[in-house]
């Protein structure tokens, strides 16, 4: 039996460390072949925060984010790294996002990052028990390579004052009406905050969260997002 479950574990392990194939094609031994990562449609502008579920206006007008989440490429290293917490995706999600800041330049308005404080999403901690971490961690230190004069906003703790439901699970209007007090600072902001997440979706948690950065006194906030599955 010990010997059958080192099999099971060594198995497992090659698996997560040597994938069969690339998630969108057949290319051997990789999580992502470098024609497929090209072949990511980033995209070149903001995306137009669509009305919440209610018909209110979004506090954040517009959404930074890299790519669809329809694609299907990006959608599984998000997947990836979100449910099995596959942290050897990290590169390939960085090629990406730096691909991406490189080609929105032009309407990029955090520079280096001076001025701003980056604040990921808490994570519902009983989703990070049950898969084993927290992977906004990673998407907090890529935004963090991204935007190296920022300043870390962790340690503002950004708080949930109770779990609040995925997508899924609720109706738009629930799951708006879920997270409009969802979240609360317990110190006072001064700086511009740029939120981060890994998805938008109906913009009802990321809002939630920018109207309470705006009542901790944030003279501005900005969101940024792995992917973005709103209308535009």
């Amino acid at each position: 039996p010990h010997m059958g479950r080192l099999s099971a574990l060594t198995e497992l392990v090659s698996e997560l460390l040597y994938p069969e194939h690339c998630l969108h094609c057949d290319v051997p031994g990789v999580w992502l072949c470098m024609d497929c990562s090209r072949a990511i449609p980033v995209f070149d502008a903001p995306r137009r925060a669509p009305l919440l579920p209610s018909g209110r206006l979004p506090l954040i007008p517009e959404v930074f984010s890299v790519c669809a989440y329809a694609e299907r490429p990006w959608q599984e290293l998000i997947r990836g790294l979100k449910y099995e917490r596959l942290e050897v995706l990290t590169p390939h999600l960085r090629t990406v996002l730096e691909r991406y800041r490189t080609r929105i330049t032009p309407r990029w308005p955090f520079g280096m990052g001076e001025g701003w404080m980056i604040l990921p999403i808490p994570t519902n901690p009983e989703h990070i028990n049950t898969r084993g971490g927290d992977h906004m961690d990673v998407w907090f230190t890529l935004v963090q390579e991204l935007l190296p004069e920022a300043q870390d906003g962790r340690g503002r703790l950004l708080r949930r004052t109770g779990g609040t439901a995925q997508a899924g699970f609720l109706t738009k209007g629930a799951r708006e009406r879920a997270a409009e007090h969802a979240f609360f600072l317990p110190k006072p902001l001064t700086s511009r905050v740029l939120l981060i997440d890994d998805v938008y979706t109906t913009g009802a948690t990321i809002q939630a969260a920018a109207e309470a950065c705006t009542r901790a006194g944030a003279p501005s906030v900005a969101c940024f997002t792995g992917a973005f599955s709103g209308t535009t």
